[in-house]
């Protein structure tokens, strides 16, 4: 089945039509088109688009376009369509041609018996092996719509979090750039000029100045190399980090640990009380306090019967320099 291009007019009103068709062969458009009420003035195949391959390093296809063909074949396969039916519509509304390639191309797998997750595996710069993993999941538990949804979320949540990084690094790297080239500019341009002012002045230079002037003069000899390397540098650095291979490499690097500040709890204020106040561990004593004054003992004489009351209340324990009031704890009395 191709696709023709053609212009015609209509037999009643004899206005003119341009349009695409798909047919098998020209003559077959050509009698479609005579069956609507058209007469054919011109018929051709239409030409191929040109699809430019994706810059190196990049998938060619945005984290939104992603998002959209996910949500759209979640809801498809919710509403209990076939899977290659709804990868046959999605295809034939993508605008974009590399990612429309793709999807016919995974159509084509589908269609042929391999299962959806293994036709995704195929194309590993567009859908990643977590998209993958997980889709495969979801085909083997039945909950491939539950699982497409959960990834647009993880999909936004990750393309949200890599603007936000984007943004923050925008600012000092534009300033490095312009200080880079404020730099050279001045061992090209300026520092040549003082050195031909110094030079007929005669006498020997400071250690700084010569080492500014012998600088600007191997910059002026080797500045087509330095531009190759500020150039192809960068270049090389960012297409290794986007090879999966390097990335897990540059993450499995050790990162530094951040110390963690314990604070101690004080006792409660006073019994019954349940605020806790964060204070410095206490300091080493150098003689351990004895066991009348560290330990509390229960005193029949001056003790009351208590109710119902005072066996709800809770009772905290007593520390050495604790010493609660005979009205807030009438069960304990220190000695």
């Amino acid at each position: 089945m191709a696709t023709y291009k053609y212009k015609a007019r209509f037999n009643q009103t004899g206005v003119s039509k341009r349009g695409e068709i798909d047919a098998p062969s020209p003559d077959a458009a050509t009698q479609r088109l005579n069956a609507n009420g058209l007469t054919v003035l011109s018929i051709a195949p239409k030409p191929k688009d040109i699809v430019l391959p994706p810059f190196p390093g990049s998938s060619g296809v945005s984290s939104r376009e992603l998002v959209v063909f996910s949500r759209q074949l979640s809801t498809m396969i919710d509403a209990g369509l076939p899977i290659v039916q709804a990868l046959d519509l999605l295809s034939s509304q993508e605008v974009n041609p590399h990612f429309k390639r793709i999807q016919l191309a995974i159509k084509t797998d589908v269609e042929t018996g391999m299962t959806f997750g293994d036709a995704l595996r195929k194309h590993p710069g567009v859908f990643p092996p977590l998209y993958s993993s997980l889709v495969t999941a979801g085909e083997v538990g039945g909950v491939l719509d539950t699982i497409l949804a959960r990834l647009c979320v993880q999909i936004e949540k990750a393309d949200a979090m890599r603007r936000k990084i984007k943004g923050a690094l925008t600012y000092p790297i534009g300033t490095l750039i312009v200080a880079i080239i404020i730099l050279i500019f001045m061992l090209l341009k300026v520092i040549p000029t003082f050195q031909d002012m110094f030079s007929s002045m005669g006498g020997e230079l400071p250690a700084l100045t010569q080492f500014l002037i012998d600088a600007s003069d191997w910059v002026v000899d080797n500045i087509w190399y330095i531009i190759a390397t500020l150039v192809i540098v960068p270049t090389v650095g960012y297409l290794s980090l986007q090879a999966y291979q390097v990335r897990r490499i540059v993450d499995a690097l050790p990162k530094p640990r951040r110390s963690a500040s314990r604070t101690s709890v004080c006792a409660p204020t006073k019994a019954g009380s349940s605020t806790l106040i964060p204070c410095s561990p206490p300091a080493s004593h150098s003689s351990t306090p004895s066991k009348s004054s560290a330990t509390p003992s229960p005193t029949p004489s001056s003790a009351k019967p208590s109710n119902s009351l005072d066996n709800a209340s809770p009772k905290v324990p007593l520390s050495p320099t604790h010493s609660p009031s005979p009205a807030s704890s009438p069960t304990w009395s220190c000695k």
